[in-house]
Protein backbone atom coordinates (compact mmCIF):
# COMPACT_ATOMS: atom_id res chain seq x y z
CA UNK A 1 0.00 0.00 0.00
CA UNK A 2 1.30 3.33 -0.74
CA UNK A 3 0.29 6.66 0.81
CA UNK A 4 0.72 10.27 -1.09
CA UNK A 5 2.31 12.95 0.22
CA UNK A 6 -1.36 14.44 0.19
CA UNK A 7 -2.46 12.16 2.16
CA UNK A 8 0.80 12.84 4.46
CA UNK A 9 0.08 16.21 4.77
CA UNK A 10 -3.58 16.17 5.56
CA UNK A 11 -2.70 13.34 8.54
CA UNK A 12 0.29 15.99 9.72
CA UNK A 13 -2.13 18.70 9.94
CA UNK A 14 -4.98 16.89 11.45
CA UNK A 15 -2.18 15.80 14.11
CA UNK A 16 -1.53 18.94 14.15
CA UNK A 17 -4.83 20.61 14.77
CA UNK A 18 -5.60 17.87 17.40
CA UNK A 19 -2.65 18.79 19.53
CA UNK A 20 -3.61 22.72 19.37
CA UNK A 21 -6.91 21.23 20.62
CA UNK A 22 -5.14 19.51 23.41
CA UNK A 23 -2.85 22.33 24.36
CA UNK A 24 -5.81 24.74 24.67
CA UNK A 25 -7.88 22.69 27.22
CA UNK A 26 -4.54 21.99 29.30
CA UNK A 27 -4.05 26.07 29.61
CA UNK A 28 -7.79 26.11 30.35
CA UNK A 29 -7.80 23.31 32.69
CA UNK A 30 -4.57 24.63 34.37
CA UNK A 31 -6.12 28.28 34.72
CA UNK A 32 -9.38 26.98 35.93
CA UNK A 33 -7.11 24.96 38.55
CA UNK A 34 -5.29 27.93 39.34
CA UNK A 35 -8.30 30.43 40.15
CA UNK A 36 -9.91 27.49 42.19
CA UNK A 37 -6.92 26.93 44.12
CA UNK A 38 -6.68 30.38 44.64
CA UNK A 39 -10.51 30.62 45.55
CA UNK A 40 -10.05 28.09 47.92
CA UNK A 41 -7.08 29.33 49.81
CA UNK A 42 -8.83 33.22 50.06
CA UNK A 43 -12.12 31.20 52.35
CA UNK A 44 -9.64 29.49 54.04
CA UNK A 45 -8.22 32.56 55.09
CA UNK A 46 -10.97 34.59 55.36
CA UNK A 47 -12.97 31.35 57.41
CA UNK A 48 -10.04 31.53 59.89
CA UNK A 49 -9.94 35.07 60.28
CA UNK A 50 -13.51 35.24 60.83
CA UNK A 51 -12.62 32.56 63.63
CA UNK A 52 -9.64 35.04 64.41
CA UNK A 53 -7.47 31.72 64.64
CA UNK A 54 -4.22 33.87 63.75
CA UNK A 55 -1.82 30.49 65.03
CA UNK A 56 -2.99 28.86 61.97
CA UNK A 57 -3.13 32.04 59.62
CA UNK A 58 0.33 33.04 60.84
CA UNK A 59 1.93 29.00 60.15
CA UNK A 60 0.13 28.96 56.54
CA UNK A 61 1.60 32.55 55.81
CA UNK A 62 4.93 31.03 56.98
CA UNK A 63 4.59 27.74 54.94
CA UNK A 64 3.85 30.55 51.73
CA UNK A 65 7.13 32.15 52.58
CA UNK A 66 9.78 28.79 52.69
CA UNK A 67 7.91 27.65 49.68
CA UNK A 68 8.33 30.72 47.78
CA UNK A 69 11.78 31.12 49.32
CA UNK A 70 12.76 27.78 48.05
CA UNK A 71 11.30 28.83 44.89
CA UNK A 72 13.76 31.77 44.70
CA UNK A 73 16.67 29.51 45.93
CA UNK A 74 16.18 27.36 43.13
CA UNK A 75 15.69 29.96 40.33
CA UNK A 76 18.49 32.10 41.61
CA UNK A 77 20.85 28.96 41.52
CA UNK A 78 19.78 28.08 38.24
CA UNK A 79 20.23 31.73 37.25
CA UNK A 80 23.93 31.84 38.40
CA UNK A 81 24.70 28.67 36.94
CA UNK A 82 23.48 29.84 33.53
CA UNK A 83 25.71 33.35 34.27
CA UNK A 84 28.68 31.25 35.07
CA UNK A 85 28.66 29.40 31.53
CA UNK A 86 27.86 32.76 29.73
CA UNK A 87 30.87 34.02 31.50
CA UNK A 88 33.11 31.05 31.25
CA UNK A 89 32.35 30.82 27.15
CA UNK A 90 33.29 34.46 26.87
CA UNK A 91 37.35 33.20 27.51
CA UNK A 92 36.37 29.60 26.17
CA UNK A 93 35.17 29.86 22.71
CA UNK A 94 37.76 27.28 21.39
CA UNK A 95 36.34 24.96 24.42
CA UNK A 96 34.57 21.73 22.67
CA UNK A 97 32.19 21.25 25.51
CA UNK A 98 31.25 24.88 27.93
CA UNK A 99 29.94 22.62 30.60
CA UNK A 100 33.31 20.27 30.59
CA UNK A 101 34.82 23.52 31.18
CA UNK A 102 32.81 24.84 33.85
CA UNK A 103 33.11 20.98 35.61
CA UNK A 104 36.99 21.13 35.73
CA UNK A 105 37.12 25.24 36.82
CA UNK A 106 39.05 25.25 40.20
CA UNK A 107 36.43 26.99 42.15
CA UNK A 108 38.96 28.26 44.81
CA UNK A 109 39.64 30.90 41.82
CA UNK A 110 36.42 32.03 41.58
CA UNK A 111 34.63 34.83 43.46
CA UNK A 112 30.68 34.92 43.06
CA UNK A 113 28.72 37.86 44.15
CA UNK A 114 25.10 36.54 44.24
CA UNK A 115 23.66 39.61 44.81
CA UNK A 116 24.50 41.52 40.97
CA UNK A 117 25.46 38.01 39.95
CA UNK A 118 28.90 38.66 39.04
CA UNK A 119 32.26 36.86 38.75
CA UNK A 120 35.64 37.35 39.40
CA UNK A 121 38.79 35.28 38.11
CA UNK A 122 36.72 33.41 35.30
CA UNK A 123 39.88 34.85 33.09
CA UNK A 124 42.54 33.43 35.49
CA UNK A 125 41.21 30.02 36.31
CA UNK A 126 39.97 29.42 32.59
CA UNK A 127 43.72 30.12 31.59
CA UNK A 128 45.03 27.73 34.48
CA UNK A 129 42.46 24.76 33.07
CA UNK A 130 43.88 25.68 29.59
CA UNK A 131 47.06 25.19 30.40
CA UNK A 132 46.26 22.03 33.07
CA UNK A 133 43.45 20.27 30.63
CA UNK A 134 44.50 21.97 26.85
CA UNK A 135 42.51 18.61 25.60
CA UNK A 136 39.49 19.74 26.24
CA UNK A 137 40.00 23.27 24.19
CA UNK A 138 40.71 23.01 20.54
CA UNK A 139 44.08 24.27 19.85
CA UNK A 140 44.28 23.64 16.11
CA UNK A 141 46.57 20.74 16.40
CA UNK A 142 45.94 17.49 14.11
CA UNK A 143 46.73 14.03 15.57
CA UNK A 144 49.11 11.81 13.62
CA UNK A 145 49.17 8.32 13.16
CA UNK A 146 52.37 7.17 14.79
CA UNK A 147 53.39 3.49 14.25
CA UNK A 148 49.62 3.12 13.72
CA UNK A 149 48.79 4.47 17.04
CA UNK A 150 47.32 8.19 17.32
CA UNK A 151 50.14 10.66 18.36
CA UNK A 152 50.93 14.12 18.38
CA UNK A 153 53.24 15.91 15.38
CA UNK A 154 55.15 13.87 13.05
CA UNK A 155 56.27 10.55 13.01
CA UNK A 156 59.59 9.64 13.63
CA UNK A 157 61.79 8.57 10.80
CA UNK A 158 62.83 4.89 10.78
CA UNK A 159 65.96 3.91 10.97
CA UNK A 160 67.77 1.18 9.11
CA UNK A 161 67.45 -0.88 12.20
CA UNK A 162 63.75 -0.87 12.54
CA UNK A 163 63.60 -1.44 9.06
CA UNK A 164 62.71 -4.69 7.47
CA UNK A 165 65.00 -6.79 4.75
CA UNK A 166 62.20 -5.90 2.07
CA UNK A 167 61.98 -2.08 3.24
CA UNK A 168 66.24 -1.96 3.38
CA UNK A 169 65.85 -3.26 -0.56
CA UNK A 170 62.64 -0.82 -1.70
CA UNK A 171 64.80 2.30 -0.06
CA UNK A 172 68.19 1.12 -1.67
CA UNK A 173 66.29 0.18 -5.27
CA UNK A 174 65.07 4.19 -5.00
CA UNK A 175 68.08 5.76 -3.74
CA UNK A 176 70.09 4.01 -6.73
CA UNK A 177 67.20 5.18 -9.33
CA UNK A 178 67.58 8.66 -7.92
CA UNK A 179 71.26 8.91 -8.08
CA UNK A 180 70.77 7.34 -11.62
CA UNK A 181 68.50 9.63 -13.33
Amino acid sequence: MTVSNEDLVKEINALKATNERILNEARGTKEKYQTLKATTEQEEKDKLTENEDWKTLVGKAEEKVATVTEQLKATKVKALKTELRNEVFKFAKDAFDVADIVNNLDSSMIEVNEEDMTFKGIEEAVTALRTKKSNLFDTGKKGTMVDGRPGMGKPKEKTLSDMTMDQKLDLLRTTMMEQAS
